[in-house]
């Protein structure tokens, strides 16, 4: 999702060659980081500070701010341009130390509880632009590091009671139906 050009160039492409008929859909990686920005607030008062920025993250990449949110609102309009829905075909936060994170901070910000309405409200901001369709999440289960938390649970019989990202997806997503999804990919 960083780089709308290639989605352009490439839209345009297929239309020109008269095409366009033939494709279905248009995906992106929509992924959500913080690095620095998130050792600053977990810095100055830990998870209490991260949690609100992180949402502020969120909003400010589905409202087309900043450079996320920028690309983001291109590749949108470029569906709404050609009349096809956005799909995910991966996604999630991207909190990780390669991208500045402080060691460890991933894990324990997965783990904490708030992550479900964090995790709510990037799923429905997601559900409220208007050409997006399926959200398929980077990795279901995978054991949490010191340098990445991706997965929506961590080993396969985590309770989902601790499972607070899987949580978030089954009842957030859950409200997209099967027939939202068929309206959203056209005739």
């Amino acid at each position: 999702a960083d780089n709308h050009w290639e989605l352009q160039e490439s839209a345009a492409y297929i239309q020109q060659q008269g095409r366009m008929d033939e494709v279905d859909l248009f995906a992106i990686a929509p992924y959500l980081h913080g690095g620095e920005p998130v050792n600053e607030a977990y810095n100055n008062g830990g998870l209490d500070e991260v949690f609100p920025l992180l949402d502020t993250i969120v909003h400010r990449a589905y409202s087309g701010q900043g450079e996320t949110g920028q690309e983001w609102s291109i590749n949108f309009e470029t569906a709404r341009q050609y009349g096809k829905p956005m799909v995910a075909y991966e996604g999630g936060q991207h909190l990780t130390s390669w991208v500045g994170l402080q060691p460890g901070l991933a894990a324990e910000i997965n783990r904490d509880p708030r992550m479900y309405g964090h995790y709510c409200h990037y799923f429905e901001e997601w559900q409220a632009v208007d050409v997006t369709a399926t959200f398929v999440h980077f990795a279901d289960i995978a054991a949490y590091n010191n340098d990445e938390a991706f997965a929506l649970k961590e080993y396969y019989d985590q309770p989902l009671s601790e499972a607070h990202k899987l949580r978030a997806f089954l009842d957030c997503m859950s409200t997209v139906s099967a027939t939202d999804n068929e309206a959203a990919a056209g005739p």
